[in-house]
């Protein structure tokens, strides 16, 4: 590996503002899907393997503006249906 990776402290630390790490956490993977690199694939594999993986993605799903899921109909933004009128939805 290119570094160690930094300690959950170390980020806690960095994320509360309240001070500082060896380094800058990296969040490359986060970022990099080597999927998308064709048949570099391997080698993108090969270098993020090289770097730790600072941080933890949860990934949420965030509700849209009107449409709900079927299974739960109200997790929308809006409490109202989609206004076929061509004004702001709080007019």
């Amino acid at each position: 590996m290119a570094f160690e990776p930094l300690t959950r402290e170390d980020i806690k630390r960095v994320v509360e503002g309240r001070g500082n790490a060896s380094r800058v956490p990296s969040l490359l993977h986060f970022w990099i899907y080597p999927g998308a690199f064709g048949e570099r694939e391997a080698a993108v594999r090969e270098l993020l393997n090289r770097y730790p993986m600072d941080a933890l993605f949860i990934p949420l799903n965030i509700p849209a503006v009107f449409e709900a899921p079927a299974d739960d109909p109200s997790y929308r933004w809006s409490h109202k249906d989609r206004s076929v009128q061509r004004r702001a939805l709080d007019s």
